[in-house]
């Protein structure tokens, strides 16, 4: 009995130096394994780095109209477009995404056109109003509309009407998860240089750049200062209301597209899906001829050079210019012949 009393002992000492071994030998392996960095994730609008991917985009009708300006926010927007309406005036068509802000306008009406590039984007139209052409052409797409839904925007009585409705990015959110709509979306990402290329690529002429639009001329400046171009409006820096900022732009895209006159009223129809033209690309003082192009409803916007490659845009804003074929953009750049130069 006393010896099976001694070998057990012995036989539970065994067993606790075995388990402390394996308990120590595991804390050692554990603080030998770091835990790997989590992949970045990129707003595939701007290239961004972000906490999350959001669920929708917004895509905004904003007036650049008389009296339009100063718009608010518009420097917040992951991604312009600058489209030409009717009577020589032009409309912008912001996109927010990642950026939230808690004022966003002065908000205009739709046009059926707008609707190929905010499907390419799958996005949600936010508007007031539109044309008979806009609504036909609604049918079945997720917008929000203040004539259907007051209650999401708002008067600024310091303006007056119409250049006066607002929105923010809360109520939006608010609205679309009223209206189930808050599914995650993937959208496409654009091509984007990477950290190392965008630092490398060598500083081009292209430093004036100007798009006759009929009712306000839009030009952009290369400040060596701010690295970026800066965007005026018949003349003027284009200040945003907000920060009181000029408008800045890492990218310049423009697209040329035919337009035509289809009612008494002047308005425009144009096509983007199905459709294709040439462009130009312009970027750290440098310009290259584009072609854009939309294979059919609901697909992505591309960009090529003209070898087929990818246009890659520097991480950052782009301003997208919707140009009519009769009218001529100008610079004063040599052109590049390949997205890559000056890059090693």
């Amino acid at each position: 009995m006393k010896n099976f009393s001694i070998f057990t002992v012995v036989l539970l000492c065994c067993l606790s130096m075995l388990m402390w071994g394996c308990g120590k030998n595991d804390s050692a392996e554990n603080e030998s394994s770091p835990v790997p960095e989590p992949e970045p994730i990129y707003c595939p609008l701007d290239h961004e780095v972000i906490d999350a991917m959001p669920n929708r985009v917004f895509a905004v009708a904003i007036d650049n109209g008389p009296k339009a300006e100063p718009q608010t926010n518009l420097d917040e927007a992951d991604l312009v477009f600058e489209v030409p309406v009717e009577g020589g005036i032009n409309r912008f068509l912001a996109l927010y995404y990642h950026n939230q802000p808690d004022v966003i306008g002065p908000v205009r009406s739709a046009r059926h056109y707008f609707i190929d590039l905010i499907q390419a984007f799958d996005g949600i139209y936010v508007h007031c109003g539109g044309s008979e052409q806009a609504y036909e052409a609604l049918e079945g797409i997720e917008d929000i509309d203040e004539m259907a839904a007051s209650s999401t925007f708002w008067r600024d009585n310091s303006r007056n009407a119409p250049v006066n409705l607002y929105t923010s990015w809360e109520k939006l959110n608010e609205k679309t998860v009223e209206n189930g709509w808050n599914d995650s979306r993937s959208i496409p990402a654009f091509a984007f240089y990477g950290d190392e290329e965008s630092a490398a690529l060598a500083q081009g002429d292209a430093t004036e750049i100007s798009i006759p639009y009929t009712y306000k001329s839009v030009g952009y400046t290369w400040d060596d200062t701010q690295n970026c171009y800066l965007r005026s409006s018949d003349g003027s820096p284009h200040v945003d209301n907000e920060s009181g900022e000029t408008l800045k732009a890492d990218n310049i895209v423009t697209m040329n597209i035919s337009t035509r006159v289809i009612d008494d009223k002047g308005r425009l129809d144009m096509s983007f899906a199905g459709n294709s033209g040439s462009g130009y690309l312009f970027q750290k003082g440098n310009v290259q001829e584009i072609t854009w192009s939309m294979e059919s409803s609901g697909s992505p916007l591309v960009f090529t050079l003209a070898d087929g490659s990818a246009a890659q845009l520097l991480p950052g804003h782009t301003f997208i210019q919707v140009v009519p074929n009769q009218l001529t953009v100008t610079h004063n750049g040599t052109l590049s012949d390949t997205s890559a130069e000056g890059v090693e």
